[in-house]
């Protein structure tokens, strides 16, 4: 798949080199190989001076190399008694309709495709979920489709589409997208997602995070306290990360509320090289796990390889072990004047369905029938097809997405 390069507008950033030859050899080679890796990446980062300014960013097509990633592997455990006794499925709630006839990934989808082409759009999903995936992706190329053999919390689920976006552009900006939350206002998300690729593009070494202005003191939500401003695009400031606030008790939700912090939206933009950095110095052997595979990309072994790879993996939490951990690495853009819900508790769903939507309707599964519903024009030409990832078509899920 071709992938157009442009050629104007970014500073130019460090890369990670290709995997060698040879790169799935002993720990002690692949840790040694990485030191000098790291040690370079590092000194090339500290040679491109960062705009601590507060003037306008100025990024003419700075989405031209903007990537997306749709999460949607997670199990959705929070709300799993909730949709049981409503909907009497076992799906996570990304794949079910639960205002209108649409799943939540598929509105995840047709809302990201209003800015990043199909072609570079890609969706990470689980296994034991490839039969709900198959109704809900089965016009997707695929090469835009990640299987995962297990779900190990975020933290792989976000590694590997990263490595598999850097393996055809290490040049490309990133926007991660959890395919779960609602979002009312979706041009305007869509336009604060622009903005922060452009500041990510003259920002390369500081992946960016949207931050929601809150409109109450709540403590389900996890909050982001911004610094200084250090540039701007279109009227979209750039902030430092001061601080995370994880799920506060109330007094200090009321103050975080009083102080203008931010509810942390999980939606990060940032360049493909320094998203991996992150996990390079704070999960080095996550990385090394993963990375020590994608010479196998394309082959048939890859399959085995990673299920084998995946089995031997803990759950890491992307929140917890990076984000938390790299406050002082990130920015974060506040997104003014959307709703946004991550839809975590049946109260917050039914508080948003009489909000937004009647029951009429509301709760009905999603249908293949249904799935073209707002599917962007983008489409036309996309091979169908999902299988289990098992074999045929199933391993090309995972050896080419």
């Amino acid at each position: 798949m071709g992938v157009t390069r442009a050629t104007t507008m970014f500073t130019p950033t460090p890369t990670f080199p290709r995997v060698p030859p040879g790169c799935g050899g002993s720990e002690t080679h692949i840790r040694s190989h990485f030191a000098y890796t790291c040690l370079a990446f590092r000194r090339a980062v500290s040679n491109i001076p960062e705009k601590h300014t507060k003037g306008e960013v100025a990024m003419a097509g700075a989405t031209d190399r903007l990537w997306g990633i749709i999460l949607a592997g997670g199990e959705g455990q929070r709300l799993r008694t909730f949709l049981r006794s409503h909907l009497g499925s076992e799906r996570p709630k990304q794949y079910c309709a639960l205002l209108g006839t649409r799943s939540m990934l598929r509105h995840t989808i047709a809302r990201a495709e209003r800015l990043i082409p199909h072609t570079r759009l890609l969706t990470v999903v689980t296994r034991q979920h490839l039969d709900y995936a198959r109704e809900e992706l089965h016009d997707r190329h695929p090469e835009t489709v990640i299987v995962q053999p297990m779900n190990r919390d975020t933290g792989p689920g976000i590694l590997l589409p990263l490595l598999h976006v850097y393996r055809r552009d290490p040049e490309a900006v990133v926007a991660l997208l959890p395919s779960d939350h609602f979002i009312f206002e979706e041009d305007r998300f869509m336009a604060s997602v622009e903005a922060a690729a452009s500041l990510a593009a003259a920002y390369p070494v500081r992946p960016i995070l949207l931050g929601v202005e809150p409109d109450r003191s709540e403590t389900q939500y996890g909050w982001i306290e911004a610094g200084e401003v250090i540039g701007q695009h279109q009227g979209k400031e750039l902030h430092l990360v001061k601080r995370f606030w994880e799920k506060p008790d109330l007094q200090t939700a009321n103050n975080l509320y009083l102080n203008g912090c931010l509810w942390n939206m999980m939606v990060l933009v940032g360049q493909v090289g320094a998203m991996l950095s992150l996990f390079v110095t704070l999960t080095p052997r996550l990385f090394i796990a993963l990375y020590r595979i994608c010479s196998s990309l394309g082959l048939p072994q890859h399959a085995e390889a990673l299920e084998e790879v995946y089995s031997n993996l803990p759950p890491i939490n992307f929140s917890q072990e990076i984000l938390t951990r790299s406050a002082h690495r990130l920015g974060v853009v506040r997104v003014k004047g959307i709703y946004w819900n991550d839809w975590g508790n049946p109260e917050q769903v039914r508080h948003d369905l009489a909000r937004f939507g009647s029951r009429q309707g509301a709760w009905r599964l999603t249908e293949r029938a249904l799935a073209p519903e707002g599917i962007s024009s983008l489409h036309a030409g996309a091979p169908s097809g999902l299988a289990d990832g098992k074999g045929g078509i199933k391993d090309e899920l995972i050896a080419h997405a």
